[in-house]
């Protein structure tokens, strides 16, 4: 078996303004456990990043943050 058999081919995009609310309500919606972070430039999307469940639980839910 390799990755490619049993990885979710479905990618959800989040835009960079968007809130850790939203985007941790689209995980949910979507049953994935990480957002490509996107950007508009030139009427296109752009990757900028990634962003997943653990990073929303160590840099918010841990500390206490709203």
């Amino acid at each position: 078996m390799n990755a490619g058999e049993i990885c979710n081919r479905e990618v959800v995009i989040a835009y960079k303004d968007m809130s850790l609310n939203e985007a941790a309500r689209l995980m949910r919606e979507h049953h994935v456990g990480s957002l490509v972070v996107v950007v508009d430039r030139a009427s296109e999307r752009v990757p900028v990043g990634i962003l997943t469940d653990r990073d929303i639980v160590v840099a918010v839910v841990a500390k206490e943050m709203n």
